[in-house]
């Protein structure tokens, strides 16, 4: 296969942060140096000490200055700054593609782009536009007219870059509906690449062994959620549900791992409800698998997750996992099996899911969890499907 030179352009990136779009574009970036092409991923400085140009496991890693201490100087110092460090990328080895994985960035990218005979492609990994005034209608900043004329300009943002690329892949059906009907993408324009799960790193082990390093209690049942604690996330209305909960599954508790705005008023939500003490805020969790291997269930209640990184890798640990009935999380667990969705997102539908999926739990259903992930979403699988769309936008 032809070696490409590929110019990756990002916001964060892994290990400087560890969310699931920089893992992603990590692990494509580290398989895609693996079968021989030269990748440089241009990507924010999150710190003065990380060096501007770095070479981090084979992968060139070249990094933007942005101003964070308001929005205004935020959005003009990334997108000028992006541009800087992609012009000294294309005054270089210019490279045969661009792939963006983020909005901002990705459009002072494709701004400099213009004028050249060199492509871009694009990953719609999440409606930024949407998420960001679901998080506010949902959390305790509210909708009002100033957020939503903020999020219609973000949308503009999010538009220019996507129609200037080539290509554009979207990471579920969900998004590809998505890009169809908010960004007027044309459908034969459109690939859908699901996201890799790390399958060496999540993968089941001893729940007993995994609950005694969280200091748990072997015979209480454990229910969990992991991600941002934002008001798109639904872990509000997740704590209603467990307050339902009381009288069909007593002495259960809920582990919630993760970081975000709303974790201060979800405490506070906790208390109020009367389930403070079976409700553990964790914070960020370093060993995240083996959260999961402690759990019996874990529950996603986002309104609208675009994929669901989550879902595949709590899965991928043999654990089930029930969520809502829009958004890419629900292409996975229709696939996997139909009681894994709510019919809707009110707290006693929850509530009532969460009780009979737990009660129905057994070794042959967290086989089926693992086996399921194994057969479709490797990082393996993820990569050379990147090397089918990046050679038919070249050849295009």
């Amino acid at each position: 296969m032809r070696k490409l030179n590929i110019a990756m352009v990002t916001g964060d990136f892994y290990p400087d942060s560890a969310g699931g779009v920089q893992r992603v574009v990590y692990h494509l970036a580290r398989g895609l140096v693996e079968r021989g092409h030269r990748i440089t991923v241009i990507t924010r400085r999150l710190r003065d000490s990380q060096p501007c140009c770095e070479v981090i496991e084979g992968i060139r890693v070249a990094r933007f200055a942005s101003r964070a201490d308001n929005v205004f100087r935020f959005h003009t110092s990334e997108f000028l700054s992006s541009q800087g460090v992609f012009r000294r990328v294309l005054s270089g080895e210019r490279p045969d593609l661009v792939h963006i994985h983020e909005p901002l960035p990705g459009l002072g990218a494709v701004s400099v782009l213009a004028g050249t005979d060199v492509p871009s492609i694009y990953t719609f990994h999440g409606q930024w536009s949407v998420q960001w005034l679901d998080a506010r209608v949902h959390g305790s900043r509210g909708g009002g007219l100033g957020a939503r004329l903020f999020a219609r300009y973000l949308r503009g943002i999010e538009r220019l870059a996507m129609r200037r690329s080539r290509r554009l892949v979207a990471l579920s059906r969900f998004m590809a509906r998505a890009a169809i009907e908010l960004y007027s993408i044309a459908p034969q324009r459109i690939a859908i690449i699901p996201n890799g799960v790390d399958l060496e790193r999540f993968r089941p082990m001893s729940r007993r062994k995994a609950r005694a390093n969280l200091g748990l209690s072997k015979g209480k049942p454990v229910l969990g959620f992991a991600g941002r604690l934002s008001g798109e996330k639904g872990v509000s209305v997740l704590l209603d549900a467990i307050a339902l909960l009381r009288r069909r599954m007593p002495g259960a508790v809920l582990l919630v791992a993760g970081q975000g705005p709303e974790r201060l008023r979800l405490e506070e939500q906790a208390h109020t409800l009367g389930i403070g003490e079976q409700t553990q805020f964790l914070g960020y969790v370093e060993d995240i698998a083996t959260f999961y291997n402690a759990l019996d269930l874990l529950v996603v209640p986002s309104i609208r997750e675009p994929f669901g990184l989550v879902t595949l890798e709590a899965l991928a640990c043999g654990l089930p996992v029930i969520g809502g009935p829009v958004g890419g999380t629900a292409e996975i667990l229709r696939a996997v099996d139909e009681r894994f969705v709510f019919a809707n997102m009110a707290p006693e539908t929850i509530a009532e899911k969460v009780s009979d999926v737990a009660a129905s739990v057994s070794a042959g259903l967290r086989r089926k969890c693992r086996a399921f992930v194994e057969s479709r979403f490797s990082w393996t699988r993820m990569v050379e499907a990147y090397e089918t769309v990046y050679l038919e936008c070249l050849e295009a």
